[in-house]
């Protein structure tokens, strides 16, 4: 992981180098100026890759705040948060009835933001359907969140959940969200794992305590 953040790191770096030099060169202000805004772009893609590094170390060091939490608010909460992205992809999102758990509604709901954001980006064409759903077991509660949207390899299920892995290069981000999802579910003691085929879609499904379990 921090040999690619590393190498992910470099690139900007180097822009940064490359584009201040040229720009302290040449005498030509316009030309400096294009250089130099080349170097606040670099800037701005080290920032969002730093962001990540700590939103990841946040998942793993912060300790949980378990409580009683029902999961339709923890999902309308994090709909709350996505609620321009929604409205610009112009998904439909359905929401099934959802049972109570045992978690930290705060870092539950970074999992669904996460994961909703990622069927959202992934959806293709405007008007897809994502769909939330539980199955409420004796002894655990199991968290499905489905879309029809580009898909992926079967091969390459295991590997969607590795820090800084990008799976397409057609979408904007990290490649961070599903493995801060992975942390934060570990940490509540339950599994999380992906089915995806290309051009069919992805589910992503989770495993949480249910209340009083």
């Amino acid at each position: 992981m921090f040999r690619t953040a590393a190498h992910d790191l470099r690139a900007p770096l180097r822009s940064i180098e490359a584009f201040t030099r040229i720009a302290t060169e040449t005498d030509n202000r316009a030309e400096a100026a294009e250089h130099l805004e080349r170097v606040l772009a670099a800037v701005g893609r080290m920032r969002n890759l730093l962001d990540s590094l700590l939103d990841y170390a946040d998942a793993g060091g912060q300790a949980l705040a378990l409580a009683t939490a029902r999961l339709n608010d923890v999902v309308q909460a994090a709909l709350a948060d996505l609620s321009i992205d929604v409205a610009e992809s112009q998904a439909v999102i359905h929401v099934g009835p959802l049972p109570t758990v045992e978690c930290d509604p705060t870092q539950l709901r970074r999992v669904f933001v996460n994961l909703l954001a990622n069927s959202i980006k992934h959806a293709g064409e405007p008007g897809r359907t994502i769909v939330v759903r539980a199955d409420d077991q004796p002894q655990r509660v199991v968290v499905a969140i489905s879309d029809d949207g580009d898909g992926f390899a079967t091969d390459l299920t295991e590997e969607a959940f590795e820090p800084f892995r990008r799976l397409t290069s057609t979408t904007a981000g990290q490649g961070i969200g599903l493995a801060i999802c992975r942390r934060i579910v570990e940490r509540h003691g339950g599994e999380i794992w992906a089915e995806s085929n290309p051009g069919v879609g992805t589910t992503i499904s989770f495993t949480l305590a249910k209340a009083g379990g």
